[in-house]
């Protein structure tokens, strides 16, 4: 009855021993899964900046440019139509007079 006893009593501190072990390796795991998730949140946030301050820096002023060039064009565009509808009035004008 002792050796089963002390047999129990063994049995018992080794599982005392594997709870302990698999309690810190899970708590171990919890720690490394939430510093894996700041990390991920941390590098896509860098990279979301990043794509951000590119635009900004380097893509928006030549956008800016070219808008400002399409509505330069734009202008120069009406007004040459306006200059072309003008000339051919004058011309019609300057035919009906010289020729009655």
């Amino acid at each position: 009855m002792d050796s089963e006893l002390e047999e129990l009593k063994e049995l018992v501190r080794q599982n005392m021993k594997l709870t302990a072990d698999t309690n810190r390796l899970v708590h171990a795991m919890r720690r490394n899964a939430r510093l894996a998730m700041v990390v991920r949140t941390l590098y896509w946030l860098a990279i979301i900046l990043i794509l951000g301050a590119s635009y900004y820096f380097y893509v928006a002023p030549y956008i800016q440019k070219f808008q400002q060039l399409v509505g330069e064009f734009q202008t120069t565009s009406s007004t040459t139509q306006t200059q072309g509808q003008n000339f051919f009035q004058s011309f019609e004008q300057a035919i009906k007079n010289h020729f009655p």
